[in-house]
């Protein structure tokens, strides 16, 4: 078995946050994701998600299912803040 070798500018990657907005079809779930990029590929890959909100909820039985179906409590939606529309994609 080979162990993974890191590069000493590789712990020094930098790490960007970002908003991103989950299409449910009754709403959106928003999450903060985290990306480290990484010279040796040339490119950044995500580190990490968290759920931290919804935004335009149309439908909160279908935003329930979609957070039941990913393992959330679907009752969180009474307790996440909410989000301004997302913004569109030019």
């Amino acid at each position: 078995m080979r162990e993974h070798e890191r590069s000493d500018h590789e712990d020094d990657a930098p790490i960007t946050t970002e908003l991103s907005y989950w299409q449910t079809g009754g709403g959106y779930l928003v999450f903060r994701v985290r990306r480290e990029y990484h010279p040796r590929f040339d490119n950044d890959f995500v580190v990490g998600r968290r759920l931290v909100g919804v935004a335009e909820v149309e439908d909160e039985q279908i935003v329930r299912d979609i957070l039941r179906v990913h393992d959330y409590n679907p009752n969180l939606i009474n307790e996440l803040p909410t989000f301004k529309k997302p913004p569109i994609d030019g």
